[in-house]
């Protein structure tokens, strides 16, 4: 068990040192973003000691990648495939099912919903996320999906979505199936509900550095300063730069309602 233990944090060690060269931080920048000492980082990088659950948390979001970036065994959690056959069937109906594909654990919508914005490099299963969410509102219990993403650290993210969301909703024509309509009528009122609550209870501070990243990867300071100025005003209020736009989640609305 040790042994395991100690390449585990030789890997972690290797892998953190990489996506810090890929963006060209130093270790006394990269320690300062962490609020950790360049020595507490060097050890960590020689796999001599480990990233607290805090630490590592803000390394996802500092280099914008998921967990299973740091699995040992090259797994990258579900595979996209995987993902778009539970979006698909939980409402993206635009995306298509592969039926041969195993997608029994992504059955509940909180689960497709964590996978899918924790990795939120994908545009297209981000946008899709709009009509998931749409069609499973009465199954989706809004605060307690709030409640989990503020313990990941998440809820800039959970929060930007879902204000799109409710944004394309406002902008998307009503669809004619009478229990479509009601579940837009019923995922407006609660999004709003949800957001309005969020927002007297969770001030986010303007003196926090706009680093998140949905739907894109943000390679470099040139990248990322591109993506702010592509932002919406919603990824302004949430902090979290992207080039999607409400008008993109209004469209995975339409063609999920067309393909269905």
């Amino acid at each position: 068990m040790g042994n395991h233990k100690t390449r585990l944090r030789k890997e972690i060690g290797q892998k953190l040192k990489a996506l810090r060269a890929t963006r060209r931080l130093s270790q006394v920048d990269l320690a300062k973003r962490l609020e950790i000492s360049q020595a507490g980082l060097s050890l960590i990088e020689r796999g001599q000691s480990s990233l607290n659950t805090e630490d590592f948390l803000q390394v996802l979001r500092v280099f914008n990648v998921p967990a299973s970036h740091f699995y040992p065994d090259q797994g990258k959690g579900p595979s996209e495939s995987v993902l778009q056959n539970a979006l698909a069937r939980l409402g993206a109906a635009h995306l298509y099912e592969n039926e041969s594909l195993p997608s029994e654990n992504l059955e509940q919508a909180h689960h497709v919903i964590r996978e899918v914005l924790i990795d939120g490099r994908n545009p297209r299963q981000i946008t899709a996320l709009a009509p998931v969410i749409v069609a499973q509102i009465s199954q989706i219990h809004l605060s307690v999906l709030w409640a989990e993403f503020c313990n990941l650290g998440f809820e800039r993210r959970l929060g930007w979505v879902l204000d799109n969301i409710l944004s394309a909703l406002r902008l998307a024509p009503r669809p004619a199936s009478q229990v479509a309509a009601r579940n837009y009528r019923q995922a407006e009122t609660l999004l709003q509900a949800l957001l309005g609550n969020v927002r007297f209870n969770h001030g986010l501070s303007q003196d926090f550095p706009l680093e998140d990243v949905l739907g894109a990867s943000a390679s470099s300071r040139k990248t990322l300063a591109q993506l702010r100025v592509q932002s919406s005003d919603i990824s302004g209020k949430w902090q979290v730069a992207s080039p999607l736009q409400v008008q993109d989640f209004v469209d995975a609305l339409k063609a999920s309602h067309d393909a269905s």
